[in-house]
C-alpha cells in the first residue's frame, strides 16, 4: 500500500507544511507525484533493475536487516507513466550507540555474518592500508535515529535545475516523514568519498556535519573506501526546509514566465 502525496500529521504547521504544499504544486507542474511506500522491500526491488545505480545499500534491505512497515519506508516521485524518476530510502534506528553500529559493521548487517570479518588489508591492496573505522569519541547520536540512503535519480532527470532540485526535495521530504511517521531525533546517512567531498552534494542532503567515518576495506562493497558519516542534531529539518521551500517556488515562477 503506498500514499500518494507527503502526509504530515504531527509536523504539518509552518515550515514543514509549506514545503509539502510547495513540492506537490513543484511536482504537479512537471507531471510528477510522490508516493510514499511503507517498508523497504520494494525499494530494493526497484534498485536491482534501475540503470546507473551505485548498487544495493544493505542498511535498507530486509534480506540483511530486521526492517518492518512500522520502521521504514521509501519514497518515490514518479513521472506521468508511473516510472520511478528518483527515490530515497528511510528507517528508524532506536540504539543506545549509533556510532558502535558504523564501528560494528551492524549499521550495514544486523546480524553481522560471520562471513564478512574483515580481511587483511595489505593483503588485498597491496599496501598498507586502515581497516578500521575512522571516527573517534563520541557523537552522542542516539536514541530515535533516522537513517537515510539509496537516494537514486533516474539518468533521464540528472541533468540542470530539475535534478538539483529533485534531490533536495526528496532528502528533505522522506527527513520530515521519518519526523512525521516515527518521532526521530537525530538524522543521518553515509556517502562515499567522491560524493561526501563535492561542496554541491553535501549541500543537497542538507546535513549539519560531515565526517569520515571509516577507512579502509569495506566489507559492504568488498573494496577499499573511505566512508563518511552525515548526521544533524534534532530539529534540524525543520531549520532548513524553508529555503527548499523557497528554491521550489522560485523555479516555478521561472516556469510560468517562459
Amino acid at each position: 500500500m503506498s500514499e500518494d502525496e507527503l502526509r504530515l500529521e504531527n509536523v504539518h504547521d509552518g515550515p514543514a507544511g509549506e514545503f509539502a504544499a510547495a513540492g506537490r504544486r513543484w511536482l504537479g507542474r512537471r507531471g510528477m507525484r510522490l508516493t510514499l511506500h511503507p517498508h523497504t522491500g520494494g525499494w530494493v526491488e526497484h534498485m536491482r533493475q534501475a540503470p546507473q545505480t551505485d548498487g544495493l545499500n544493505p542498511t535498507f534491505d530486509p534480506a540483511h536487516n530486521p526492517i518492518s512497515a512500522g520502521d521504514a519506508f521509501w519514497l518515490a516521485v514518479r513521472d506521468e507513466g508511473d516510472e520511478v524518476a528518483g527515490c530515497v530510502a528511510a528507517r528508524l534506528l532506536v540504539t543506545p550507540d549509533f556510532v558502535g553500529m558504523i564501528r560494528s559493521l551492524r549499521l550495514w548487517y544486523d546480524p553481522v555474518p560471520d562471513a564478512l570479518a574483515v580481511p587483511d588489508p595489505p593483503a588485498l591492496t597491496g599496501g598498507a592500508v586502515p581497516d578500521r573505522p575512522a571516527l573517534t569519541g563520541d557523537l552522542g547520536i542516539s536514541g530515535r535515529v533516522g537513517h537515510f540512503g539509496g537516494l537514486w535519480i533516474h539518468p533521464a532527470h540528472r541533468v540542470g535545475t530539475v535534478s538539483r532540485l529533485l534531490v533536495h526535495f526528496l532528502v528533505r521530504a522522506a527527513r520530515l516523514a521519518a519526523l512525521d511517521r516515527f518521532g526521530s531525533a537525530w538524522e543521518t546517512s553515509v556517502s562515499f568519498h567522491r560524493l561526501a567531498s563535492r561542496p554541491a552534494f553535501r549541500a543537497a542532503l542538507g546535513f549539519e556535519h560531515v565526517l569520515p567515518c571509516h577507512d579502509g576495506y569495506f566489507p559492504p562493497t568488498g573494496r577499499v573506501e573511505n566512508v563518511h558519516l552525515n548526521y544533524s542534531a534534532p530539529g534540524h529539518i525543520l531549520r532548513i526546509v524553508a529555503r527548499t521551500t523557497e528554491a521550489l517556488r522560485a523555479d516555478d515562477c521561472a516556469r510560468s514566465a517562459t
